[in-house]
């Protein structure tokens, strides 16, 4: 069972991403791919619930030439990372997991035993980490529109 769900730029992103010319285009991916990695997937790995690691390690960046992405958990079991229900193209960047229950750890926040105590007995508030990758896209955004601006030579 494959389960996609996907966070498209807000509007501001939108905008600013429109009309690029080829010269700016390959900066523009640039700076986009590196904040992704450096703001969204940190963010999302510092924020998500966390019991074994597998979820967290689990969280990579994609584009069209990083499509595969290995990852252990805490127990040292190893995992395949691929995202298989989407492929990027172009210019695509995708942050995210494969993880079976991502999902339901990002829109409910865990329940059970990943909102109250973990393994190590600290306690979690509620809801710990509903919308963790949201969130972290949510503020990675004026970054990435600041810097397309400042490409773009607009400020």
């Amino acid at each position: 069972m494959s389960i996609r769900t996907r966070v498209v730029g807000g509007n501001k992103l939108k905008d600013e991403l429109k009309g690029l010319n080829k010269e700016i285009k390959e900066d523009v991916f640039d700076v986009i791919f590196a904040l992704s990695k450096s703001e969204i997937e940190t963010k999302a790995k510092q924020t998500a619930p966390k019991d074994t690691g597998r979820l967290v390690t689990s969280i990579n960046t994609f584009t069209k030439k990083i499509t595969t992405y290995s990852y252990r958990d805490e127990t040292g079991r190893s995992f395949d990372g691929r995202l298989k229900s989407v492929q990027p193209k172009g210019y695509e960047v995708f942050v995210g997991t494969n993880v079976e229950y991502a999902v339901y750890m990002h829109e409910m926040g865990g329940g059970g035993p990943y909102s109250g105590r973990t393994v190590g007995g600290e306690k979690r508030p509620k809801g710990y980490g509903r919308y963790f990758l949201r969130k972290a896209y949510e503020a990675a955004v004026p970054k990435i529109v600041e810097e397309i601006r400042r490409i773009k030579g607009i400020e």
